[in-house]
């Protein structure tokens, strides 16, 4: 299932204004986190905890995210890195 990953400079994964989250992706689809972890072949606890920015996912889990959601795993790594810069930018202000 999963097509490959691989690495990006830092301006290739920069998350810019415009970028969506993986809330609004999943609205966007209509998938529930449940559902996205699913077709993605992950445990459901581990695609919460991307959500939540409590974890940093691996690449496999990120391509097998970008291919459910089909996206380029270069967009899907922007968007898990973004999730978890805000996460713990709140817990540390």
């Amino acid at each position: 299932m999963a097509k490959g990953f691989s690495g990006g400079t830092q301006t290739e994964v920069a998350v810019s204004k415009g970028s969506v989250t993986l809330d609004e992706l999943l609205a966007r689809r209509g998938l529930s986190v449940a559902k996205l972890a699913v077709l993605a072949e992950v445990d459901a606890a581990t695609a919460y905890q991307i959500r939540a920015g409590a974890t940093r996912p691996r690449a496999t889990t990120i391509v097998r995210l970008a291919d459910a959601l089909g996206i380029g795993p270069v967009r899907m790594r922007a968007i898990c890195r973004a999730t978890w810069d805000q996460a713990h930018q709140e817990t540390a202000a």
